[in-house]
């Protein structure tokens, strides 16, 4: 790609010389600009409303009082007092208003952005590092009586040859569909998220082997159902589950690597796998 030049001026003084810029180093000094622009708009606006509100007090407190000289059953001291009552109520009323709904947009926003911070873009599950969190909370605070749980794995196949055949958007879709299905298939309480390129978790607490079969059964069959028919040509998805059952306690590293394990162990072989579940006794690893 070829360099240009340019030369850039903030308040009239040149921010770069002229010379050979790279367009990466003009993009970088636009967002600065565009940062800059929307700060200097947010100070006009801080200002404007400032200027406002004072200048509404004190028309509203000149009104007030000019209407209250015709009133000849108040004296001086009464006209005071209802001046300095009214003048509050009518200016701060609505000042109130605004920051109670300030308040509740930045409250809005804030959690937007504690929701793109914890969620994946594509999916809209947990990412990685938050999912493994909550899964070692949960498995913490779960039931002491009960520490039983699953812990499956869910696995795209075919992904790279979808995205060999017919480019990245494609498999972004086929992945947010089987994202759809996990989340369609799976209970209430339990935690998913995306931990892969091609992989997704599922914690299943308080879940038996029967139930952890269960929810993969229900899983492959739901991304078997999927339409995917990318450029007008209809494609299979499929999916590889394998997970571990506990009856105690195991933290989130040894469930990983226990139903990895049993996701991949059948790989090479020309039959579909057992759905391995139990981080011990599990057997349950199934491939569509």
């Amino acid at each position: 790609m070829s360099e240009q030049s340019f030369k850039f001026y903030l308040f009239g003084k040149p921010l770069l010389q002229s010379g050979s810029v790279s367009p990466s180093s003009v993009r970088k000094h636009d967002n600065g600009a565009s940062k800059l622009q929307a700060s200097s708009a947010v100070l006009k606006r801080n200002i404007t409303f400032f200027a406002v509100g004072l200048t509404a007090s004190l028309g509203v407190s000149a009104v007030a009082n000019y209407l209250l000289l015709y009133v000849p059953a108040l004296t001086p001291f009464g006209r005071s007092v209802i001046s300095a009552a009214l003048v509050p109520v009518v200016v701060c009323l609505p000042l109130l208003a605004i920051v109670c709904v300030q308040r509740a947009q930045l409250a809005r926003r804030q959690r937007e952005l504690n929701h793109f911070a914890s969620h994946d873009r594509l999916t809209d599950f947990y990412r990685p590092g938050v999912f493994s969190d909550i899964v070692e909370r949960r498995r913490k605070t779960g039931d002491a009586n009960n520490p039983s749980g699953a812990f499956l794995i869910v696995h795209a196949d075919h992904l790279r040859e979808i995205n060999r055949r017919y480019g990245l958007e494609a498999g972004d879709e086929a992945l947010a569909l089987i994202a759809m299905a996990i989340r369609s298939s799976v209970r209430a309480d339990d935690v998913v998220g995306r931990i892969g390129a091609t992989m997704f978790g599922v914690f299943l607490p308080g879940a038996d082997e029967a139930d952890a079969r269960d929810i993969s059964e229900r899983i492959a069959t739901s991304v078997r159902d999927i339409y995917f028919a990318p450029a007008g040509s209809s494609d299979a998805v499929a999916v590889r589950v394998g997970g571990v059952t506990f009856a105690d306690e195991i933290g989130f590293n040894d469930m990983f690597r226990e139903a990895e394990n049993r996701l991949f162990a059948g790989e090479d072989e020309g039959e579909a796998m057992a759905i391995a579940l139990g981080a011990v006794r599990m057997e349950t690893a199934a491939r569509h």
